[in-house]
């Protein structure tokens, strides 16, 4: 999504690019065992998260939920190990 407020600016990254540039990356940083938590809430797109994973060769499980209601509903949020 768009960006609406500053706060909201430091969280979103609307066409991904930074998400993506960081599971291109992300192997060249990692040591054998290394793991990464990605923080992400059901406005993303969660299938295109599991696309950059399962093309960094990597696995992932939810370690933690939460849900925020906000004047639009209930977003929920993940974080992903």
């Amino acid at each position: 999504f768009a960006p609406a407020t500053l706060l909201e600016m430091a969280f979103a990254d609307e066409d991904y690019s930074t998400l993506t540039a960081f599971f291109e990356h992300v192997g060249d940083h990692l040591s054998p065992r290394g793991r990464v938590l990605v923080f992400f809430g059901t406005t993303g797109d969660l299938e295109y998260l599991d696309e950059l994973v399962a093309g960094a060769a990597l696995r992932s499980e939810v370690i933690a939920t939460a849900a925020l209601g906000h004047d639009d509903g209930v977003e929920e949020y993940f974080v992903f190990r």
